[in-house]
């Protein structure tokens, strides 16, 4: 029910979201590296249109503990760059006194008369910081005003950069004037970690980061008003020189297997914002046997790795074979679709794309999932072989086998009938195969007859080819195929010049469609050209 009265009453209320320093600090180098704040994660305050500003003020520093007189409050707005920084004091378009329904983020929305349920704030506390919100029953303060910002000032955010532990924090704010230089910051931004007075900074400016990364040095006798800066603005900074131990080659600081994955020393803070922004985490799966309907990552738990988009194939299967202890040459990935929540029908080749980023973007959308496969043998000796699947039959023309042949590209028919009779052995679904191989000689003798095998193509339950053995196998597709091999019948190896094997089918007739159905498994027949039709009609039967 009392949701249910907020919800009829939003419209006489405006929602509030105060950021405060604390929230700066809390979100920056943890949550948060670009920018300021998620205003979704600040404290909100309900508050009546028809209450005043003066009232906002009151409610903040019940929150704060703050008072109105110290408060100044900032309007927030998005940059052309698609940077959100406080922008403009609120107190320079309204006053105490002004009801909080005038009270909007831009004069479109006010002029449009656009309902506008939020309001976002910055507050900047001027004078002595508040220990804590006040105690309950404190006395309201109902002191008017707010601090001014004389002309020519601008309130500047400040970050420091440790390149020693790679971490980022906010350090807090700084009014400056248009007319300072770097010259006249350098104390400020000193004293805001403690460092000493004749330590040497690198100062940037945080531009954008949304289309890519970009900072700007500020140098020396150049004023803040010359360099575009703005209230708002984001100063960056890190001490220098850097410590001797992160000044070492990448050669000589990766001596274990185990430091070829982690990064170069982020010695610089473009350095690590370009690193802060190109790392992803990866749930990287275990490509399943077969691909269903369904999504894929429920089937078992993904490892989860952290990686950088810019790292290129042979980092990325590295990083992968390390986490699964495989060789990574053996390790084959497949992208991800993330709009069935498939794998892609088609694997990624040896080196086929050229980094991770590449690897997680699927038609236009991004991804953070791949799927892997570990080979028997590695990738690049697999993708000079042509797989071959042939399926075996016995004398019967029953299917016995499934055979998985993995040939050179270049060989051929033959090739492929020599390696099928080294997993097929003579007696492989053929029990009374020895008998009819031997063969009596003139003399006598009983002599092994050498084996024979063949292959053909089938599709829909009849064999359409039978192939040669000069054939090459690059050719042969079996994935729309059925590719049979059997041997040839000591019938076949008898036969005279003008005999011929002929294709038989099973099939049925439907009369209702007047359609005819194949079924079963085909076979080859030899005839003779003396036969009749009744005498073949009867060897079929």
């Amino acid at each position: 029910m009392r949701k249910k009265k907020e919800r009829l009453e939003a419209h006489l209320y405006t929602v509030v979201r105060v950021a405060t320093n604390a929230d700066l600090r809390a979100e920056i180098g943890s949550e948060r590296f670009f920018d300021l704040v998620s205003h979704e994660k600040v404290a909100s305050l309900r508050i009546k249109k028809e209450h005043t500003l003066l009232q906002l003020k009151q409610e903040i520093w019940r929150l704060t503990g703050a008072t109105p007189s110290q408060q100044r409050l900032w309007m927030w707005a998005k940059r052309q760059n698609h940077t959100y920084r406080p922008d403009r004091p609120l107190q320079l378009d309204f006053d105490d006194h002004s009801p909080m329904m005038d009270v909007k983020e831009d004069t479109t929305a006010q002029a449009s008369g656009k309902f506008q349920a939020e309001l976002r704030l910055y507050l900047e506390v001027v004078g002595p910081q508040p220990a804590g919100p006040p105690p309950p029953d404190a006395p309201v303060p109902d002191d008017e005003g707010w601090p001014q910002l004389p002309p020519g000032q601008l309130l500047l955010f400040l970050k420091f950069y440790e390149p020693r532990t790679e971490t980022l924090s906010f350090v807090g704010t700084h009014v400056a004037s248009h007319a300072h230089t770097l010259t006249d910051l350098l104390p400020v931004l000193r004293q805001s970690i403690g460092l000493p007075p004749t330590q040497e900074l690198a100062v940037f400016e945080e531009v954008e980061f949304e289309s890519n990364v970009r900072f700007e040095p500020l140098v020396e006798h150049r004023t803040l008003k010359e360099a575009e800066l703005q209230s708002g603005d984001i100063i960056v900074f890190q001490a220098v020189p850097l410590p001797a131990e992160l000044l070492l080659e990448p050669a000589a600081m990766a001596t274990t297997d185990a430091d070829a994955f982690t990064h170069e020393p982020l010695q610089a803070i473009p350095q690590f914002f370009e690193h802060v922004k190109n790392r992803v985490n990866v749930h990287v799966h275990r490509l399943p046997p077969q691909q269903h309907s369904q999504g894929v990552r429920e089937k078992e738990p993904a490892l989860e790795i952290a990686m950088d988009k810019r790292w290129s194939y042979d980092q990325v299967v590295a990083r992968i074979g390390r986490a699964l202890s495989v060789d990574p040459l053996c390790l084959r990935l497949t992208m991800h679709n993330p709009y069935s929540d498939l794998p892609k029908p088609t694997p990624l080749k040896y080196r086929g794309v050229d980094s991770l980023a590449d690897m997680l973007l699927s038609f236009q959308k991004s991804s953070d999932i791949l799927f892997y496969e570990v080979l028997g043998l590695p990738l690049p000796e697999l993708e000079s072989k042509k797989a071959l699947k042939v399926s075996w039959h016995n004398s019967a023309a029953e299917e016995v086998k499934v055979v998985n042949l993995l040939l050179n590209k270049e060989s051929t028919v033959g090739d492929a009938l020599a390696a099928l009779a080294e997993e097929v052995p003579l007696s492989q679904g053929e029990p009374d195969a020895a008998d009819s191989m031997a063969v009596e000689t003139a003399g006598g003798a009983v002599v092994a007859r050498p084996r024979r095998l063949r292959m053909m193509e089938v599709f829909n339950h009849r064999i359409y080819k039978i192939f040669s053995e000069t054939e090459e196998i690059e050719s042969i597709n079996d994935q729309y195929w059925t590719i049979r091999a059997e041997e040839v019948p000591p019938e076949e190896l008898d036969a005279g010049p003008d005999d011929k094997p002929i294709p038989v089918r099973h099939f049925y007739r439907d009369a209702r469609m007047n359609m005819t159905y194949n079924f079963g498994d085909p076979f080859l027949l030899m005839t003779s050209p003396t036969e009749t039709l009744a005498s073949i009609r009867a060897r079929i039967q």
